[in-house]
């Protein structure tokens, strides 16, 4: 019979003791240890079913069947806790029972195998690694909200999240807990997430935010999410800040005295974007497979495999994140018809300032209006706008950065100017005086000014802020 000390009782672990039952049966002796009785984690988890569909089709157990059935009902986004519970339950059926107990010598563990489940802070881990190092990338940074609250939306509409994520520069994620409360998480630039973490939030210790008590911080994104979320009477805090990275070691396998150490889980192999779970389950079953064929180096050489699968996925899906995130940080601040007029997500309470900014805005806008009009005569003229027009993204983006705001009249003068270019186009190509091609002339010149905000940020912006830095005492 193969005894094995399973350290930390959560999902690893549980999963990794439950398939080596179902291996091995009777043959397989697990003794199940956790350091604390329970725990309170009512978060959501969102799992891939490939990996558990996979591992169900080839271990043909009643027993995993019902943990997949019990992932269908919850549509494979269980809370942590009822997971646990699960998972527990499942594992009573098959004799083994968690003892509360805090390992920190592995010496006085009569076992032939020891699997460190205990998470990314793995003690035993600690204990076996010596000099060798896991690998980290901070892949993104994110604040959590908690809504609470009467008539709470089981999911905000495409345009409800494009409004929040306009304001705030940053991408949007919003999900609602039968709990009675919605979660939203922000994913937002080092210097955003930065200013949420200055509040100091903990799951243990939220913060209370409303729309009134962050007008005077230098913090407009959330002002804009909780002022939208806080309607109806609702309460907004923020549960905490975290940074979504990956922990990969690069050994899994180790051997302390006669004893082989298995890492597991976090305490092997941390993911972001919701593969962690499905790391852990295929790592797990991996695990399993080399206690019952007795064949344990095959499992090093498995997950390394099984990450590199799920790093692929991890960079691909932050990729995605980032090109969202410049997105609708460019969307906030090109002062587009559409966007600035219609999908607005919250005015800002100051009011309107008239500067001489404004007016040099203005005259660059009305010089490349002027070029577009004259083309009626002259055909080529038009074409002369774009370096102009490339000009003023260059000037409004300074203005942006230089100036105090608010930028309503700035902003104004560029959305006036599309605007007409585009009515004017339209309204031409349809009496047959121009192309129908020139009604598309308004998107020449939006892509010209996104032009200019770009050279102002690689040429000017980037230089400001060294500056300011060597000015720092």
């Amino acid at each position: 019979m193969l005894t094995t000390a399973v350290i930390g009782a959560g999902p690893a672990g549980m999963l990794f003791a439950l398939l080596g039952k179902i291996e091995m049966g009777d043959d397989f002796a697990v003794e199940l240890f956790d350091k604390r009785e329970h725990y309170v984690r009512t978060h959501r988890l969102r799992l891939a079913p490939e990996p558990y569909l996979a591992i169900q089709a080839k271990v043909h157990d009643a027993r995993f069947d019902s943990l997949v059935a019990f992932f269908r009902e919850h549509h494979f986004s269980p809370e942590v806790n009822l997971l646990e519970a699960k998972l527990a339950e499942l594992l009573a059926e098959v004799g083994v029972h968690k003892t509360v107990r805090e390992v920190t010598s592995l010496d006085d563990l009569g076992v032939d195998t020891i699997v460190a489940a205990d998470s990314v802070h793995s003690t035993i881990r600690e204990l076996v690694r010596g000099s060798i190092e896991p690998a980290r990338h901070t892949h993104e940074r994110l604040a959590r909200l908690r809504v609470t609250g009467a008539d709470l939306p089981k999911k905000l509409g495409v345009l409800d999240q494009y409004r929040l994520a306009k304001v705030l520069g940053s991408v949007v994620d919003y999900r609602l807990n039968h709990n009675g409360f919605a979660e939203v998480d922000l994913f937002l630039t080092p210097k955003e997430h930065a200013i949420a973490r200055a509040l100091g939030a903990t799951p243990r210790d939220p913060v209370n935010i409303t729309g009134r008590s962050l007008s005077k911080v230098d913090a407009p994104f959330f002002r804009a999410v909780v002022e939208h979320l806080e309607r109806g009477g609702r309460e907004v805090v923020v549960q905490s800040t975290f940074e979504l990275e990956h922990t990969v070691m690069p050994r899994v396998s180790f051997f302390h005295g006669d004893k082989r150490v298995f890492l597991l889980g976090d305490a092997a192999v941390s993911l972001p974007f919701f593969r962690g779970m499905a790391c852990l389950a295929a790592c797990a079953h991996s695990l399993a497979h080399a206690h019952a064929t007795k064949r344990f180096d095959d499992y090093e050489g498995e997950v390394r495999e099984i990450v590199a699968r799920e790093m692929a996925i991890v960079r691909s899906r932050a990729q995605v994140i980032r090109g969202a995130r410049e997105l609708v940080r460019l969307s906030s601040m090109l002062p587009f018809p559409m966007q600035s007029w219609w999908l607005s997500a919250a005015k800002d309470p100051e009011p309107e300032q008239t500067s001489p900014s404004t007016y040099f805005n203005a005259a660059i806008a009305a010089v490349a209006l002027g070029l577009v009009v004259m083309g009626l005569a002259v055909r080529w003229l038009p074409l002369a706008s774009l370096p102009i027009e490339i000009g003023g993204g260059f000037a409004y983006r300074w203005t942006l950065a230089l100036e105090p705001g608010p930028h309503h009249g700035t902003r104004r003068v560029w959305e006036v100017q599309i605007a007409v270019v585009l009515v004017l186009g339209v309204t031409l190509a349809v009496l047959g005086e121009v192309s129908p091609l020139a009604a598309g002339w308004w998107f020449v010149l939006g892509v010209a000014f996104t032009i200019g905000i770009y050279a102002f940020e690689g040429l000017v912006a980037s230089r400001l802020v060294r500056a300011r830095l060597d000015g720092d005492p």
